[in-house]
């Protein structure tokens, strides 16, 4: 079973964040609050370089899509139907059409699913999974965001670490763990069961 697919990175440095407008400032999405519900049916946004198609190639220019947040138990049965039967509610949610046509693909891992809530983008899902792409009852599957604000918040409020070492705090055991480097610099190691998945969403406000 997968669970807790996200993760955040801590930087050295602040990265510098532009605008693809002329006119406007850049924005960041801010994060939901702590297991509040997603809107169902409403149109969220996806954004990713991966696959254009399930057997094409990777995307040149950053790709994005809308897709509409689905009832947990519509999803548990379209992918029942597919011999699946681990998606929990506490860590996932899903988005995307009954027929198909729209979906993350491959390489889109680890993007953005935002909701725009009060005139504000909201960074709902991290994309995660799926089986194919855009396919029939196969829609997109994404780490629910607002079951991990509590943690999120507590690795923001965690010490700075030491040069050379990486500060983890996981979100099922609870502890602290440090990581050293045999080189200069810090180097991050990270375990996940489906390590496909390793990037953080993008980046976040806290409201």
């Amino acid at each position: 079973i997968i669970r807790n697919d996200l993760c955040m990175i801590h930087t050295a440095n602040e990265i510098p964040i532009f605008s693809n407008s002329l006119t406007l400032p850049p924005e960041t999405a801010c994060l939901p609050e702590q297991d509040s519900e997603e809107e169902l049916g409403k149109e969220c946004f996806i954004a990713g370089w991966g696959l254009k198609n399930q057997q094409g190639d990777t995307a040149i220019v950053l790709q994005e899509a809308g897709v509409p947040i689905l009832d947990h138990q519509t999803c548990v049965n379209w992918y029942r139907e597919s011999g699946v039967s681990f998606l929990e509610k506490q860590s996932y949610l899903c988005a995307g059409y009954l027929h198909g046509g729209t979906d993350s693909c491959r390489g889109d891992s680890g993007g953005p699913l935002i909701c725009v809530e009060n005139n504000r983008p909201v960074l709902r899902g991290v994309t995660s999974w799926g089986i194919g792409c855009a396919e029939k009852k196969r829609p997109g599957v994404y780490a629910r965001v607002s079951s991990y604000r509590d943690w999120i918040d507590e690795c923001l409020s965690m010490p700075e670490p030491e040069d050379g070492a990486v500060m983890r705090k996981s979100p099922v055991t609870e502890e602290y763990e440090t990581t050293t480097s045999g080189e200069s610099g810090a180097f991050l190691k990270i375990s996940f069961i489906y390590l496909n998945l390793l990037i953080v969403s993008l980046f976040v406000n806290l409201p």
